[in-house]
């Protein structure tokens, strides 16, 4: 097809037939532009992402024509076929940034699109991408589109040509890609799709992989990133639709087509290894966010969180920022974002094109998916005997809650942190994993990483493929190193797993659990749930349902995760950042006093955004009153009911008298330690508690530097102002809070992350109330005139 016409197709510049360059080196790739990412000064957020997609949501409305929508000027009606494929795309990228097809500012196009005739693939896919999103009443367009794609696929190619043509002989793996896609996502959305068509497609893909296992455009060239993502991607499809139930069997052999397509994707993911650049396209330096979009469609299909061991959304975002995002601040010092109408960056200054937009917004939007769980890579050949697991029940998940789920894979290799995003790390293998050796200690990285897992508050469930003893063994090893101080025991009847979402009565399996009096730290299933979610298995729904069970538990019911605030850009309050360092310490005593034990660094972060700089230290209860200077605040946490020594009672006296204030809290919120130090220190003391809430200590009033503490919100509960909602209480002296006792958790509320299993404190309404007790604590005031003597 002439360049000269190449204008009057959808994503034109996607397959303009110029000869790709070889790869950049990594090093080379990351030098351009890395200097003038924001990703060098600042780590890119939820917040970013937020005002992000609002911003290129502003910017792709702006664009619309109230006639011809997102049609190219140029374009005639009839005079394309790609006719609606811009227009198209646009939809598919607002659908996913949350838009409804109801929404005025969209309804019109969608109308567009039910009657338009569009007669390239690229169109016809994207438009069947827009069906696939919408209400079961699209489902015969969407029908409609895939038998057209059917029909167009290549009898030989395995692949697609502009228009519907089977019999061409042309190679094209970007049309070929969308095709596919769109398929995948009819599949998804229960259209028959014939198994025939998928092995076309696979076979087609792995005749077009180049000796080095990257793809490039249409079989000549280097390979590119945006075609080995497309690549693998489709071959990770073709292994979920056709391939999923030859891997059920652990040990057999897979038929030959399962292992080519197995052996393709390694050598597609080592390629990605070697050549992934958040900065550029490798091998072909245009297309970027068409690439970035590629890149998430490789992340959805392979869960894979990072290649080259960078994590490729945060990255990819903050160069996306770099390239077609400006911040502005508005007087009040709060930041947002405009999209440029040039391409920073770029030799030819060419305004920025309308596909440009909505690719950055798909990749975007993917980071505002919910990840339900994350399967660990231990580096071994046996963590994912059955690849398709955890997509498959995360899947069923998702239709069962009416809400999309993620899913990822994540590395021993890194950053716990990043983890977290998933509530549920799951470990499978048949035999032990390669981190605990079957003689010595468990690795220690490893360890001190999945410590630091559960510590941030997610939830490890090992699950013994084919029911593997020695898998059981090594799990429960390592169990013990990653928690010694922690319970393990088979789960009770009455646990909430087995009545979270659905009840089962009865029997019930044999699950062992990882406590720390708090909440569930890591389950081991001795039965092969990995093999009944990879053959999609639903003659038993018991491993489905005990995985939703769990996942409510984890998320407390899809609570979103609050994540701490990180080094802001502009303080909080700027006349006065980091305005005051204050003394906590963390006791120990004789009970669980460190249930949580990233609790207090929580605090810590945390309490950056309220201009505190927290120094936290541990000390003995008992030698409280001897700390020089003595503590802003003592916080002595623990779970069930704990008697206090006489040194521990007169160490806190002393303290408290000397105007220190004590805070004693129950982690978790459903043991009696709290009320119990209250009873022994108020017979000790013999003086009486009395409710804080409403006390400016808590609620921040008149506090300099305090934040109203505003409607208490306590899980599982609505908002509300009532101080009477919570039992938090004070014993005062000297007319002051110098004694509190909170039944309810503040402890797992402050490290942000949902859990069914906790009672408390919610985690804004826990470090906000917590910030203010510090301010009230480190403000001097004169002391108070002397009230009567204490009774005898």
């Amino acid at each position: 097809m002439p360049l000269a016409r190449a204008s009057t197709l959808l994503l034109h510049a996607l397959f303009a037939l110029v000869l790709s360059t070889a790869p950049s080196t990594r090093a080379d790739a990351h030098a351009q532009g890395a200097d003038a990412s924001p990703a060098a000064s600042a780590p890119w957020t939820k917040r970013d992402t937020d005002l992000a997609i609002e911003a290129l949501t502003t910017a792709l409305l702006a664009g619309k024509d109230p006639l011809t929508f997102w049609e190219p000027s140029t374009l005639r009606p009839g005079d394309s076929p790609q006719e609606a494929g811009y227009t198209a795309l646009v939809v598919v990228a607002l659908l996913h940034a949350g838009l409804s097809p109801q929404d005025n500012r969209l309804s019109d196009a969608v109308a567009f699109l039910r009657t338009a005739e569009p007669r390239g693939t690229y169109a016809v896919a994207a438009r069947a991408l827009v069906w696939a999103r919408l209400s079961d009443a699209s489902r015969p367009l969407l029908e409609k589109d895939v038998q057209w794609l059917l029909q167009g696929l290549g009898r030989r190619t395995g692949g697609w040509d502009y228009r519907q043509q089977p019999d061409s002989a042309r190679r094209d793996n970007s049309i070929s890609q969308f095709a596919a896609l769109a398929l995948w996502e009819a599949a998804r959305r229960g259209v028959k799709v014939p198994d025939d068509a998928w092995r076309r497609i696979e076979t087609g893909f792995l005749g077009a992989q180049s000796q080095d296992g990257g793809w490039n455009y249409d079989g000549s060239g280097a390979p590119r990133g945006s075609m080995t993502a497309a690549g693998l991607a489709t071959l990770l499809i073709a292994q979920d639709t056709i391939h999923a139930r030859e891997f059920v069997r652990l040990g057999a052999r897979l038929p030959e087509a399962a292992q080519r397509n197995a052996q393709a994707i390694r050598r597609g993911m080592e390629w990605m290894d070697r050549w992934f650049s958040p900065h550029e396209n490798p091998g072909f330096d245009t297309h970027f966010l068409y690439y970035l979009w590629a890149v998430e469609r490789l992340g959805l299909t392979s869960g894979r969180r990072a290649f080259a061991r960078i994590d490729w959304l945060p990255a990819g975002a903050a160069e996306l920022e770099r390239r077609l995002l400006r911040r502005v601040a508005d007087a009040s010092g709060t930041t947002g974002f405009v999209a440029y109408d040039r391409m920073e960056g770029r030799a030819d200054g060419e305004p920025v094109r309308t596909d440009d937009l909505a690719f950055a917004l798909l990749f975007l939007a993917r980071a505002r998916t919910e990840i339900a769980f994350a399967k660990l890579d231990d580096g071994s050949a046996h963590w994912n005997h059955r690849p398709r697991d955890i997509a498959t029940v995360a899947d069923w998940l998702g239709e069962q809650l009416e809400r999309e789920l993620g899913w990822q894979v994540v590395s021993i290799d890194g950053d716990p942190d990043g983890w977290i995003d998933a509530p549920i790390l799951v470990v499978c293998s048949d035999r032990p994993p390669a981190w605990v050796p079957p003689r010595g200690a468990p690795d220690a990285s490893a360890i001190a990483k999945l410590q630091r897992y559960v510590g941030l508050g997610g939830t490890v469930v090992a699950i013994a493929e084919g029911s593997n003893r020695a898998f059981q063994a090594a799990i429960e090893r390592a169990a013990r190193a990653i928690a010694p101080d922690a319970s393990w025991r088979l789960l009770p009847n009455d646990h909430p797993l087995f009545t979270a979402l659905y009840r089962f009565d009865g029997a019930r399996p044999r699950i062992w659990g990882l406590s720390n009096g708090v909440r569930e730290l890591l389950l081991l299933i001795d039965d092969d749930w990995c093999g009944t979610f990879q053959s999609r298995d639903h003659r038993s729904d018991l491993p489905w349902r005990l995985t939703a069970n769990l996942w409510a538990l984890a998320t407390e019911s899809g609570q979103a995760r609050v994540p701490l605030p990180t080094a802001p850009r502009r303080p909080v309050h700027a006349d006065r950042p980091n305005q005051r360092t204050v003394h906590v310490v963390r006791t120990r005593h004789d009970g669980a006093w460190n249930a949580e034990p990233l609790a207090m660094d929580a605090l810590r972060q945390a309490a950056i955004a309220s201009g505190l700089d927290v120094r936290v230290e541990t000390v003995d209860l008992d030698q409280l009153a001897n700390l020089d200077p003595p503590p802003t605040l003592a916080i002595v946490g623990g779970v069930d009911a704990v008697a206090l020594s006489p040194a521990q009672v007169a160490s806190i006296r002393a303290y408290v008298e000397a105007g220190g204030m004590v805070l004693f809290e129950t982690t978790g919120g459903h043991g009696a330690f709290a009320e119990a130090a209250e009873i022994q220190l108020s017979l000790a003391l013999g003086r009486t508690g009395q409710a804080l809430l409403s006390h400016p200590a808590a609620s921040g009033s008149g506090v300099d530097g305090a934040t109203p503490l505003g409607p208490v919100r306590l899980r599982g509960r609505p908002p509300a102002d009532d101080p009477a909602l919570t039992r938090l209480r004070t014993i005062e002296f000297d007319g002051r809070p110098a004694l509190l006792f909170s039944p309810e958790d503040l402890d797992h509320a402050l490290l942000g992350h949902p859990s069914a299993m906790v009672r408390g404190y919610r985690t804004e309404t826990a470090r906000r109330l917590l910030a203010n007790l510090l301010w009230w604590a480190s403000t001097p005031r004169p002391p108070a005139a002397p009230g009567p003597p204490p009774p005898p």
